[in-house]
């Protein structure tokens, strides 16, 4: 974590991740499974196909962990990997605490100015926001961000 001239660094992990243990692993299989018999009565084979895809997809991503990731803010904009995201993309940005097990992280979240609205979310040290709000301040208005349904829903299946 270095701050220069108008540039912060750190690293952190590309997403946020929770550990799953044998009652979610029981719960998905018991769930899809009440689906897949649903969907089987219902004459609707498409679907239980689907469900059976996706509850496999789940489970194999459930495990991954993230990776580690640099980030930088600098006077430009935004940088990680091979990404580069220009403030003129952004209508403005805000932090937010993760909920989970660290308190260590938070989140940076730019929203972004085409018509869907979307935001990009990015981990960041908590006891770098500051120095951070500082700088994206310089170039960004700081918005109010409210959790989307997803938001809450990703949480409560620890995705």
């Amino acid at each position: 974590m270095v701050m220069a001239e108008k540039e912060i660094k750190w690293t952190a992990p590309e997403f946020e991740y929770h550990h799953k243990g044998v009652s979610w692993h029981w719960l998905l299989v018991i769930t899809a499974g009440l689906i897949i018999l649903i969907a089987l009565w219902q004459k609707n084979f498409l679907f239980a196909v689907f469900v059976a895809i996706a509850a496999t997809l789940m489970v194999k991503w459930g495990h991954h962990e993230p990776r580690y990731v640099n980030f930088r803010l600098t006077g430009e904009g935004l940088e990680f990997d091979t990404a580069k995201y220009p403030y003129e993309d952004f209508a403005g940005f805000a932090t937010h605490p993760v909920h989970g097990q660290s308190e260590d992280l938070s989140y940076l979240i730019f929203q972004r100015k085409h018509r869907l609205g979307t935001y990009l979310k990015v981990l960041a040290p908590t006891i770098m926001l500051e120095e951070i709000r500082i700088l994206a301040n310089k170039y960004l208005p700081e918005i109010e961000y409210e959790e989307s349904l997803m938001d809450h829903l990703s949480r409560f299946l620890k995705f």
